[in-house]
């Protein structure tokens, strides 16, 4: 199994390594710091066994639900998290949670604000006084490795190494914590074969490993102390994860469990570019050897960080039995990511931390958690804001694995290293908040893990970066491979000062809006965009355009919208994702998509009209019920079907259903 090792030069596994980190950090390091045995705690009530769970069944629909009811038994425990969360927006989204008097300290728009200039409050000056103790950066007083100490005049960064104050100044910015999953192994070990070699390596597994050999297309004579089975590859299947992986002689069969499974068939039964942990097919003689070793490695009670989170509210994969998202399932290297109908699905033991997933999710519902997007933009600004303080100039970042760091020396003194899990998980929000931030330049490593599907989607991203960057007549190589030919990088620009809190389309345009700023397009409406990049407007052709509002019910961000009261569609462009479900689901073919960038940030985020008409009333009651266009479409169809030739039928048509159902009785039922 390929595993991530030596994040920092060690030799164990990667599993193997969040389970000592996790016992060094319950470990105390005197009495002193250990503490007192807290009390333990008081034993609660035994549940009551009368007293039913609720769960989802016994919810009512959240469309029904006012203020007023009783909203307590969605918290109950029963209630899966998805109903819960739902329920909760709900909720929230009510005018009871939402109304402001304008005195709110938090009712205002924080994400921009005027720059200072050359003004400095006492609590900058506070914290500048302060800065070398803050950030970790050596005392102006102290003598330091990083600077002489013969008492050369100057500030305490005169003579420091900008890169080594920037990676400091970096590495003390807290990192969020993730979730943990966790993985039960004993020693209950399937080698799958076919032939004998399957039991010469079964033979040589040392306690506590347990083999059972599964022979494929072979039958072999009975082995003493051993368990050999036999069974046809064409019927086989194999499932499951580390600790719980699921084993079928056939479909109609009942699945054995083992913890792991070493598979010599080739091709191997399972073909994801990056095997699941617990799973070995070794492909030559050096893998065979180091076996043994990876087995026992991978017994006990393990544990990795949880690297995603998932929000299906966001999610753009499809609806209505339409499919317009496919991007995460198809270049995850693990097969953790399956697509259903409306959503798609993580298995939280499959996944490894690839994170191209949230890179190329269009709508943040996909989210990289191991850092979270806003830990990492913070770093990033550090880095920079670090290394401009201390006196650098034109700096590079470039992305890295931690597993294959670069040697410093060999690098120009202006690249400025950044260490990630997987270069995937970083995207193009965080490529251009890099350069709002002051970078020259963002280049990336490749790995020599990247599958071609991983390499094709961060490539994808670059083009899209490009793009937008060429746009706004900022060189399109500052961001791209290491190795990439173009190397060009950006003019100088006055740093921004965000932070990346919110979510990666926020982040994003936060990043744009900045560069916009700077850039010599500053005076440019909009930008043209090719139809990979996910922003752009929606096109309506009020000739065929009916105002049905499919387009609006299949819309999954709220981007369209039927306006309430009058036959009229909304657009606000900044949730445009440019998925084209509106697209395919215009029964008139009235809609197409328009990838492109509204320079004004306003002028993004305002709600504008695509296409409205009056309404047409019901001519029995004057209650609007319709449109003109819609009725014109039906008599158009219908009489070319020589269908509805009786005037009184035609007539029934301008009227609403209730009247028209009226009218059909007082005529005793005729057309």
């Amino acid at each position: 199994m390929e595993r991530k090792e030596q994040l920092t030069g060690g030799a164990a596994s990667f599993l193997a390594r969040w389970a000592r980190r996790k016992q060094e950090a319950r470990a105390p390091t005197s009495e002193s710091a250990a503490g007192p045995v807290p009390d333990p705690p008081a034993p609660r009530p035994p549940p009551d066994p009368a007293a039913r769970v609720l769960t989802d069944a016994d919810m009512p629909p959240i469309e029904s639900l006012t203020d007023a009811d009783d909203w307590s038994p969605f918290m109950s425990p029963g209630v899966s998290d998805d109903l819960r969360g739902q329920a909760l927006r709900r909720l929230f989204a009510s005018p009871r949670f939402n109304v402001t008097d304008g005195l709110d300290s938090y009712s205002g728009d924080y994400t921009h604000y005027e720059p200072l200039g050359d003004t400095e409050t006492a609590d900058m000056r506070h914290q500048r006084e302060r800065l070398p103790d803050v950030d970790g950066l050596p005392d102006p007083d102290e003598p330091s490795p990083m600077k002489p100490s013969h008492g050369t005049a100057g500030t305490a960064l005169d003579a420091a190494d900008p890169r080594a104050a920037a990676l400091a100044a970096m590495a003390d910015v807290a990192v969020k914590g993730t979730g943990i999953v966790n993985y039960a192994t004993a020693g209950r070990v399937l080698v799958v074969g076919p032939d004998d070699r399957a039991v010469a390596l079964a033979r040589q597994l040392p306690p506590p490993l347990v083999p059972t050999v599964l022979v494929l297309d072979a039958v072999l004579p009975r082995v003493a102390d051993l368990t050999v089975v036999s069974a046809e590859r064409r019927g086989l299947s194999l499932t499951g994860h580390l600790g719980a992986f699921e084993v079928r002689l056939s479909p109609a069969a009942e699945a054995a469990t083992f913890d792991q499974v070493v598979d010599l068939c080739r091709p191997p039964l399972l073909s994801e570019p990056w095997r699941r942990f617990g799973y070995h097919a070794p492909a030559g003689s050096a893998e065979t050897a180091a076996l043994t070793e990876a087995l026992l490695e991978q017994v006990g009670d393990l544990e990795k960080p949880r690297y995603f989170r998932y929000d299906p509210s966001l999610c753009v994969r499809g609806r209505s039995g339409m499919i317009a998202c496919n991007r995460c399932v198809q270049a995850c290297p693990a097969g953790a990511i399956t697509g259903l109908a409306e959503r798609v699905e993580v298995d939280p033991y499959l996944c490894q931390g690839a994170g191209i997933c949230a890179t190329v999710c269009p709508g943040g519902a996909m989210q990289y958690a191991y850092p979270p997007l806003d830990g990492a933009v913070h770093r990033l600004r550090r880095l920079l804001e670090a290394y401009r303080a201390a006196g650098g100039q034109s700096p590079e970042v470039l992305i890295h694995e931690a597993e294959t760091p670069p040697a410093l020396d060999a690098l120009p003194a202006n690249v400025l290293p950044y260490a990630v899990e997987e270069v995937g998980s970083l995207g193009i929000e965080a490529w251009l908040s890099a350069l709002a931030f002051g970078a020259r330049a963002v280049r990336v490593q490749r790995s020599p893990r990247a599958t071609h599907e991983l390499s094709f989607a961060l490539e994808v991203q670059f083009g899209d970066a490009g793009a937008l960057l060429e746009g706004l007549g900022l060189p399109a190589g500052a961001i791209g491979w290491s190795d990439a030919p173009d190397q060009s990088g950006m003019p100088p620009i006055r740093p921004a000062a965000y932070s990346g809190l919110g979510s990666k389309r926020e982040v994003l345009f936060l990043a744009l809006d900045h560069l916009i700023a700077e850039s010599p397009a500053a005076g440019r409406a909009e930008i043209e965009l090719p139809a990979t990049v996910p922003m752009g407007e929606v096109v309506v052709d009020p000739r065929r355009c009916t105002l049905c509002v499919a387009c609006a019910t299949v819309c999954p961000r709220g981007a369209i919208s039927a306006e309430e009261g009058t036959p009229a569609l909304v657009f606000f462009e900044a949730r445009c994702v440019q998925c084209g479900l509106c697209e395919r689901a215009c029964p008139e073919r009235a809609i197409r998509m328009r990838a492109r960038l509204l320079t004004d940030r306003e002028a993004r985020s305002r709600r504008r009209t695509l296409h409205k008409e009056p309404p047409l009333v019901c001519i029995s009651c004057g209650k609007p019920f319709a449109t003109q266009s819609s009725l014109d479409r039906v008599l158009a169809t219908l009489g070319k079907r020589g269908i509805l030739q009786d005037e009184a039928a035609r007539r029934r048509l301008r009227m609403c259903a209730d009247c028209r159902v009226a009218d059909l009785m007082r005529s005793g039922g005729a057309n």
